[in-house]
């Protein structure tokens, strides 16, 4: 083996340590949602989480309200979820209005790679989009996706998330590669209100790409049930120029056998 490889299998083996011992009841943590940005954790073993929302956005006079953003996660290992994406509906508003349809349902899997207490934490979350949407918002064809979250907790005040995504879309019948990534910073204040910043990047293959920032919130009302939003500004023409949403996400400890 070489110095390189050594060096490299060291270093991941440090990283694969756990920063803290894994809590007791995993149930008694806090939700953590998918939805200011994708986390590194996993539901619950037995759990049913339930995350959903609408959106608002305008790009060149065309406003277009999507809804519902829902989502499914079910916790079927100490560190595995399946996971279900409803179809959402997207509604052109405005007179200039956008073609209105279903979206495509979505299945996934998430593997949480480090105990559920450990500052560091990633995921790896392949999924799948199945051609089950409108000809406005399907593209027709069963399109792979992998999504890489990324997070650090050095605290219990300030938290840091980079998420790394791709899909292969299809675009007038041939495969394309579609890369994302967003940074985010959230500093909780009390128990319950955690503000944040994030900037998300979409970056095709072909074409320009998208930058935007949002500036949002979340709100325990309870450890196991939360509400968000945010507002949105687009930082480049392919962007939409300006973003809004709310939500609101369950989470349901031990519904399933163990």
């Amino acid at each position: 083996m070489t110095r390189a490889a050594q060096a490299a299998l060291a270093a991941w083996l440090f990283m694969a340590l756990p920063a803290q011992p894994q809590i007791a009841d995993p149930e008694k943590a806090e939700i953590a949602t998918d939805r200011e940005s994708a986390s590194g954790t996993t539901v619950p073993k037995g759990s049913l989480q339930l995350e959903n929302g609408i959106g608002w956005e305008k790009q060149y006079r065309n406003w277009t309200m999507d809804g519902f953003q829902s989502s499914a996660r079910f916790g079927v290992g100490d560190r595995t979820e399946v996971q279900v994406g409803v179809p959402d509906y997207s509604i052109g508003l405005g007179a200039h209005q956008p073609a209105s349809g279903f979206g495509d349902v979505t299945l996934g899997v998430k593997q949480q790679l480090f105990p559920t207490d450990a500052t560091f934490q990633m995921g790896i979350n392949p999924t799948i989009t199945f051609p089950s949407g409108s000809a406005a918002r399907s593209d027709h064809s069963y399109t792979p996706g992998l999504v890489v979250p990324l997070s650090i907790e050095p605290d219990d005040v300030w938290s840091f998330a980079l998420v790394l995504a791709g899909s292969a879309p299809k675009e007038y019948g041939r495969r394309t590669f579609l890369g994302g990534a967003e940074a985010y910073a959230g500093r909780r204040f009390g128990t319950r209100f955690d503000p944040y910043v994030a900037y998300a990047g979409e970056y095709p293959r072909a074409g320009a790409a998208a930058h935007s920032v949002n500036f949002g919130a979340a709100y325990l009302i309870t450890k196991r049930q939360q509400i968000d939003l945010y507002v949105g500004r687009g930082l480049s023409h392919a962007a939409p120029g300006v973003s809004a949403g709310v939500g609101y996400s369950i989470r349901l400890d031990g519904l399933f056998a163990r």
